[in-house]
């Protein structure tokens, strides 16, 4: 699996929390995509589509 980045404490953290723990989330959804894979990034796309469709 190819991650495309890593989460930075320093540089993706507001200081509040619902905004942080949500951006976390997304964040390691987004990155355990597989960039080699059609097929990861079609999965890992459909899983970030209903993180953000569960936000409210």
């Amino acid at each position: 699996m190819n991650a495309t980045k890593e989460f930075n404490q320093i540089t993706h953290i507001l200081n509040h929390d619902q905004i942080d723990t949500l951006h976390k989330e997304f964040f390691d959804i987004y990155a355990s995509a597989d960039i080699d894979s059609l097929e990861s990034i079609i999965q890992k796309s459909k899983e970030l589509l209903l993180h953000s469709e569960n936000l409210y």
